[in-house]
Parts: structure tokens; C-alpha cells; sequence
């Protein structure tokens, strides 16, 4: 009893052909990728945000320190 030949040479062939040509037009495309630049742009604008805010913070209370004891000297 001999069994069919499910995969023909050439039907394996069509097959891979057109998953190429499928893989080819996928990574062609670029309709996605304006929203992905703009989500990296967006999260390096907060990550430098957040690791700037700790002295931008020491800054500000220096100078409300300052402006304290020079408003102090004033009225006193």
C-alpha cells in the first residue's frame, strides 16, 4: 500500500515563495512607525524629566531659603 505525497516539491516551493513575499511586504511598510519614534522621543523626554527633577528641586528650595532670610532680614 503506498501512501499519497501530501508536500509536493513544488507546492512547498509556492508556499515558501509567498511567505517571502509576504515577510517582504511586512517589513516594508512603515505606517506604524512615526508612533513608535514618537513614543521613545516622548519616553526620553520624561526619563530626563525625572532624573533632572531631584536637582531642579535642591535648586528651588535653595532659593526660597534665600529669599526667606532675605525677606527675614528686612522685617525684623
Amino acid at each position: 500500500m503506498r501512501t499519497k505525497n501530501l508536500w509536493r516539491i513544488g507546492d512547498v516551493n509556492k508556499m515558501l515563495l509567498k511567505l517571502y513575499v509576504r515577510f517582504q511586504e511586512l517589513t516594508a511598510r512603515d505606517e506604524g512607525q512615526d508612533m513608535v519614534e514618537y513614543a521613545l522621543v516622548g519616553g526620553m523626554i520624561c526619563f530626563g524629566a525625572t532624573a533632572c527633577s531631584h536637582f531642579l528641586a535642591i535648586g528651588l528650595s535653595n532659593a526660597f531659603a534665600n529669599l526667606s532670610s532675605t525677606v527675614g532680614s528686612y522685617t525684623s
